[in-house]
């Protein structure tokens, strides 16, 4: 598995966060709960 620190797991982190950011913007629900939470 990845070992916190090298390049292999800030790559995995990073494809992690992309993944998960572009499938909250396909569900309108949640999306608008993160407008609301800004406020």
């Amino acid at each position: 598995m990845a070992t916190p620190g090298t390049a292999f797991y800030k790559v995995v982190s990073f494809l992690y966060y992309v993944v998960s950011v572009e499938f909250i913007k396909h569900i309108p629900f949640l999306t608008n709960y993160q407008k609301e939470a800004k406020k």
